[in-house]
């Protein structure tokens, strides 16, 4: 019988490791460097990592055996820590994968995964609550979730897609701040000269900033894009991830972009030290 397991993406950095995993198809865990693609035991994987000198805790090993027990159909929940299920996938061959110099946040053990595209990056409280408890313990990187099966995991997930719907303002805001986004991938220098695109957000909804840029002195530069939004609630939000990023070695500045900004949001944005841009509508011949 197929079973549902939830992975930890990575314990310093799950988003960027969550984006990985879905670009890349993959699950994976760390713990330990060694190839473990002839392993069947947990007796052979304790061998195996004596004579390579490492030593992982007990609990490590066993986590190691469940990820290695993975089979094919198997469901897995990436789950981003901080109580945000980044994506579920369905496992595509249960064969193991080693890749002695991961890269992009990735660790070495994995299996291939066929990650649906939606629901995704949502908050595990909106799984039933059984499986929402055993997500997310201190410590812990593979969970086999008991007392759920795909199906009835698949039944909650489609529940939390449904519960996605915008009201028409919301996707008119959607819409407007999707193309604001396209322009400034292509066009991030139109902010400020010298500017250089580190990261780019794909989908709209994820707690995370629009862009990531450095500017000529080599200083972060969060970039959150809106259109006609809560003001307050921006500001908020953009000082938030200051605080996420706020030991970037050379520090931190925030750009906020809308095609509108009332007194009070100028106010409150200035205080903060937010550099505030005003986007403006403009159209362009294809004749």
């Amino acid at each position: 019988m197929e079973k549902v397991y939830s992975i930890v993406t990575h314990h310093k950095n799950t988003e960027e490791a969550a984006d990985r995993w879905i670009e890349n198809g993959v699950c994976a865990v760390g713990f330990c460097k060694a190839d473990l693609s002839d392993v069947k035991s947990k007796d052979q994987l304790k061998k195996l990592l004596n004579k390579k000198r490492e030593k992982p805790k007990s609990r490590s090993i066993t986590e190691l055996m469940k990820f290695l027990s993975i089979q094919k159909d198997d469901l897995i929940i990436a789950y981003q820590n901080r109580n945000i299920i980044a994506a579920i996938g369905k496992v595509i061959d249960g064969d193991y994968l080693f890749e002695s110099n991961p890269k992009d946040f990735l660790y070495p053990h994995q299996k291939k995964v066929k990650w649906f595209e939606n629901p995704t990056y949502f908050d595990k409280e909106q799984l039933s609550v059984i499986a929402a408890r055993q997500l997310g313990k201190r410590g812990i990187t593979v969970t086999e979730l008991r007392d759920t099966t795909p199906k009835k995991l698949l039944a909650f997930a489609s529940l939390v897609e449904s519960n996605k719907y915008k009201s028409k303002n919301e996707k008119k805001e959607e819409l407007i701040k999707r193309e604001l986004k396209k322009h400034l991938k292509k066009e991030i220098g139109s902010l400020e000269q010298g500017l250089v695109l580190k990261f780019a957000e794909k989908t709209i909804g994820k707690k995370r900033p629009d862009f990531i840029a450095e500017d000529g002195n080599r200083k972060t530069v969060i970039i959150e894009c809106k259109g006609s939004v809560d003001f307050p609630k921006a500001i908020k939000q953009i000082v938030d991830y200051r605080k996420r990023y706020k030991k970037q070695v050379n520090g931190v500045r925030c750009f906020l972009i809308a095609f509108d900004f009332d007194s009070k949001s100028k106010e409150k944005a200035r205080k903060e030290g937010i550099e505030m841009f005003q986007a403006e509508l403009c159209f362009k011949s294809l004749n």
